[in-house]
């Protein structure tokens, strides 16, 4: 006996390159979060340069740098969609 056909699921339309292109408040808080993370870490560097006690300092300021910079990478691809799961 086979099992039922399954639900045919909608074909995807093919993107257009203007589809991939982020909103102007994207990039715009993109470039912002980049200029954050290279700040933060061009200070990390120049407060260890200063005096190895301010090392916490310049850790936290690396932390706040690689999370600007992850932020703005995900800014960069168009934001994080959260409609995108399939079990709501």
């Amino acid at each position: 006996m086979e099992a039922p056909e399954s639900v045919a699921e909608e074909e995807a339309e093919p993107k257009r390159w203007q589809d991939s292109i982020p909103a102007f408040a994207f990039l715009w808080r993109a470039f912002a979060l980049a200029l954050i993370a290279l700040f933060a870490g061009r200070l990390a560097f120049g407060v260890v340069r200063a005096s190895l006690l301010l090392l916490p300092v310049a850790i936290v300021l690396l932390i706040v740098g690689l999370l600007a910079a992850w932020g703005s990478a995900v800014h960069f691809a168009g934001g994080q969609k959260f409609d995108d799961q399939t079990w709501h």
